[in-house]
């Protein structure tokens, strides 16, 4: 099974690797400004992976101990955290 699941993913990468142009490193005739230019987003310092890291223990807790009621609380809050999460660039400071 472990061979048939590479077998797929190689297959998967190879068909795509195939249709993409190369990019300025992988070619031989590749020169360093080539590769000049924007790289990407990185993005900052974000306390939302806390949260959400909070919410989760809270409700390991709740199951832990019983508590039912403990458990909805945690899945609400973190359903507003995971929420914050994915959207923080929206909005504030670094919003894009």
């Amino acid at each position: 099974m472990t061979a048939l699941l590479v077998i797929m993913i190689a297959l998967y990468l190879g068909f795509h690797a195939a249709k993409m142009e190369p990019r300025p490193e992988d070619r031989k005739d590749g020169e360093i400004a080539d590769g000049a230019g924007e790289l990407g987003f990185f993005p900052p310092y974000s306390w939302w992976p806390l949260w959400v890291a909070l919410t989760f223990a809270l409700c390991t807790f709740a199951v832990a101990l019983a508590l039912w009621w403990l458990v909805i609380i945690g899945f609400l809050l973190g359903l507003l955290t995971v929420i914050g999460w994915v959207f923080e660039y929206y909005r504030g400071e670094f919003a894009h």
